[in-house]
């Protein structure tokens, strides 16, 4: 696949960066700094102190050098020390009795020297499963894993809806729980049926079990009940730059009973996650403190990324979300939406994410984002959500939501039930803040606060609406005389009693393009320099994008009131990490700043490129180096 030659040709220019890294120390003079000299270091293959290679043809009873190579990677494991090399020669280990099923225990490397196990010269091994336990400082790359699971051909490819009979018809979420049941087994039997099996019979692909620090990065992970598993008490897990595709859920975590976090610290980024018979992504009882960044997560049956069961601090970044909910029908609890919060914990935010075509015939669900029994509520931050079944944004029995900066176009055309650009029905759903959001063309209004909310919320206000010849605020979903077409009548009448909406718009956003989903504002656009900058720190992060309205921050009228020193672009901005002085390349200039501020304090963390914590250490370097060796215009 392109893709991976892609991915080859970065890992050929990693290593013309490490080398002109190290020149443009010495030229800039900090090859006398302790820490830069570690980080080369522990960058470097060559620090490598032994090689073992493993093999199909191989025994273990050889010496492990590539003439003579072992045959099982727990046999390499049992000799390589920290800073040791297994390599894995291509062939398929899944074919021979045992030596295509892994389990890694007990084996530590360290931060300055990591165990590396290694596909040889883009060579593809081939195991069942790889199982690490009681670990640390691990790094598992370019391998291929594909369980013994099996999948009918209708669902190898998930960009359909498949039914065995299709004369059933919709099935409707209200509808009664025994007559839903005995439709979905006439409807979806295949569906079922497989799904059923894939949980009960479940299996890992890489699974990751009270460990700590483990790399997984450039593998192919498919046909198991979770591709990669992060469970039991596991920390800093990196999970980068994989394919992972074909399985019950993409990645999973989990905790059993006694354990207090299912994962903590776990990164997954930059990787391409599709073709799931339910979730992307699934984080799972009480997973904490992770960042889900870069990813193109496409084509899942149900939803793209959940966040549930008390998981926290969840910070969900510049993915591409795009076509999911083809099977949500016959859920236990039927809808799924695009980026699902139910049940979670504090702290989760969504930020600067595209997220389009997600579907739900039962007509409950099929939102771009929802934040459901979820009473700390969520924060929603510069995202583009366009073209879902359901509406852009809602929430159910949660409240304590933060919508801010968000564009919510052409929601709820498809579906049988009233969608809006934002919901809200229930008791709980009270003392939200909802401002500099693009309300444009949702099919059935603007906001929807339905049975008395509209008096209910913390703030309302700056935001832009252009519903032609629909309410644009609805205070009930059935009674007319709560719901306000006319914006000057509006904004005149119950919005000035109440104190919402005094400084927002009535007018058409003028996208640069809408047919062609460039929701950016042209020079024109009214929402531009119209927003607020009262919510300049949303849960210890400093956002720069509050001063136009929507979520694609206007470039080219910067904003002389911004003292952040960057312009925050929001969603469809460069993926472009490590480009300091924006001029939209990565540089020798952008690595000299990197290089100055490395393990130094970035107390305002504009520098900081990995989890937050306003530090440059050796994953901001790694994350540094991969956008260097692209050396390409930074464009989305």
């Amino acid at each position: 696949m392109a893709y991976k030659n892609i991915q080859i040709k970065r890992a050929l220019l990693f290593v013309a960066f490490v080398i002109l890294m190290t020149i443009w120390l010495l030229i800039l003079g900090f090859h006398k700094d302790p820490y830069i000299q570690s980080t080369l270091g522990a960058l470097s293959v060559a620090s490598s102190e032994n090689e073992y290679f493993i093999s199909v043809s191989g025994n273990d009873t050889n010496t492990g050098s590539i003439d003579s190579p072992f045959l099982t990677l727990s046999h390499a494991l049992d000799y390589a020390n920290p800073g040791d090399t297994v390599w894995v020669r291509g062939g398929d280990f899944k074919s021979h009795s045992y030596a295509g099923k892994v389990t890694i225990s007990g084996k530590n490397g360290t931060e300055a020297n990591p165990i590396l196990v290694k596909a040889y010269n883009n060579e593809v091994p081939i195991f069942e499963y790889i199982k690490i336990q009681n670990s640390s400082w691990l790094e598992l790359k370019g391998l291929t894993i594909i369980g013994a699971k099996t999948l009918p051909q209708e669902f190898q490819q998930i960009d359909h809806i498949y039914a065995d009979d299709e004369s059933v018809g919709i099935i409707l979420g209200q509808e009664n729980a025994t007559t839903r049941q005995q439709k979905c087994a006439q409807k979806f039997p295949s569906y079922l049926d497989t799904v059923d099996y894939w949980l009960n019979n479940w299996s890992a692909g890489i699974s990751i079990h009270t460990s700590h620090d483990i790399l997984v990065s450039d593998n192919d992970v498919s046909y198991h009940s979770a591709g990669v598993q992060v469970r039991e008490e596991s920390d800093s897990v990196i999970v980068v730059n994989n394919e992972i595709h074909n399985n019950l859920n993409g990645v999973y975590t989990w905790k059993n009973t006694g354990d207090v976090y299912s994962s903590d610290d776990l990164l997954i980024s930059n990787n391409h996650i599709f073709y799931n018979l339910k979730f992307g992504i699934f984080l799972m009882r009480y997973a904490q403190n992770t960042k889900v960044e870069d990813n193109l997560i496409e084509y899942n049956a149900l939803t793209h990324i959940g966040i549930n069961n008390g998981s926290n601090n969840s910070y969900i970044y510049n993915n591409r979300l795009k076509f999911g909910g083809y099977y949500s029908e016959c859920m236990d609890y039927p809808g799924a939406s695009a980026i699902s919060v139910a049940d979670g914990g504090t702290g989760n935010i969504i930020d600067s994410n595209i997220i389009s075509d997600q579907i739900d015939y039962s007509a409950n669900d099929g939102n771009g984002i929802i934040s459901d029994y979820t009473t700390a509520g969520i924060t929603a931050i510069n995202n583009v959500v366009y073209d879902n079944m359901g509406s852009g944004f809602s929430s159910t029995h949660s409240g304590n939501n933060i919508i801010l900066n968000n564009t919510f176009a052409n929601n709820g055309y498809g579906s049988s039930a009233p969608r809006y650009g934002i919901r809200m029905s229930d008791t709980e759903d009270a003392n939200n803040v909802i401002a500099n959001n693009i309300i444009y063309k949702n099919a059935n209004g603007g906001i929807l606060l339905n049975n008395g909310l509209i008096s209910q919320q913390e703030y309302i206000d700056y935001n832009l609406y252009y519903q032609p010849n629909k309410p644009i605020m609805l205070g009930s979903s059935v009674d007319a005389n709560q719901q306000y077409t006319d914006f000057s009548q509006y904004k005149n009448g119950v919005a000035k009693d109440l104190g919402i909406d005094q400084h927002s718009l009535s007018a058409d956003p003028k996208f640069v393009n809408e047919v062609a989903k460039d929701f950016s504002l042209s020079t024109s656009s009214s929402a531009i320099d119209a927003g607020t900058n009262t919510y300049t720190s949303i849960n210890n992060k400093n956002i720069n994008n509050v001063y136009d309205i929507g979520a694609i921050e206007n470039l080219s009228t910067p904003n002389n009131n911004n003292n952040n020193g960057t312009s925050g672009q929001g969603a469809q901005s460069a993926i472009c990490k490590g480009d300091y002085n924006n001029d939209d390349k990565i540089d020798e200039n952008d690595f000299e700043t990197f290089a100055k501020n490395y393990k130094k304090n970035d107390l305002d963390c504009t520098l900081d490129l990995s989890n937050d914590d306003c530090y440059l250490n050796i994953i901001d370097f790694v994350i540094f180096a991969d956008s260097y060796s692209k050396q390409i215009e930074c464009n989305f």
